[in-house]
């Protein structure tokens, strides 16, 4: 603004705004899907643990969820290109589309995981309760943080 009211200096004009502005918005939206896939592996580590091992007993199906879930975020970090030059846009966006993709499928596969476990192989149901009251502080996908709050039923239901 300063150089605009001088009047001893010519106006500064950008012809060209949009190539200046465009590359970085477009590394911001690939450095937001990068965050979105950390974000992922992160609520699903914070889910499947040795804790969710030891109280469900289903430790093998829980290690398969968890290497399928590296398997994605792994496709990710093998991009065969530069990730953040705009001619790979097509690329990444079909890479990034097939990741969010294959995690809905994975998330199923977890919500049916954790159903079956809460309802038929709990070890035990002190565990269990314990496991969901450590649960309802950690962040995980939100249709599987819901549905861990309603597996109180099944822990009382064993309980008993």
């Amino acid at each position: 603004m300063e150089i605009e009211q001088e009047s001893t200096v010519k106006r500064w004009d950008f012809q060209k705004t949009k190539e200046i502005f465009n590359k970085p918005k477009y590394m911001k939206q690939i450095l937001d899907d990068i965050k979105e896939a950390c974000n992922v592996l992160k609520e699903f580590s914070s889910l499947l643990g040795n804790d969710l091992k030891a109280v469900t007993g289903s430790s093998e199906q829980i290690d398969i969820v968890t290497d399928k879930v590296k398997e994605c975020v792994s496709k990710l970090e093998s991009f065969p290109g530069n990730v953040f030059n705009s001619d790979n846009d097509e690329q990444w966006k079909l890479i990034f589309d097939g990741f969010k993709h294959s995690i809905a499928q994975i998330e199923d596969e977890t919500s049916n995981l954790i159903n079956t476990t809460f309802r038929e192989k709990l070890n035990s149901a002190e565990g269990a309760f314990d496991l969901l009251h450590k649960f309802k502080n950690i962040v995980t996908r939100p249709r599987i943080e819901e549905q861990m709050k309603n597996k109180y039923t099944d822990v009382l239901q064993r309980y008993g």
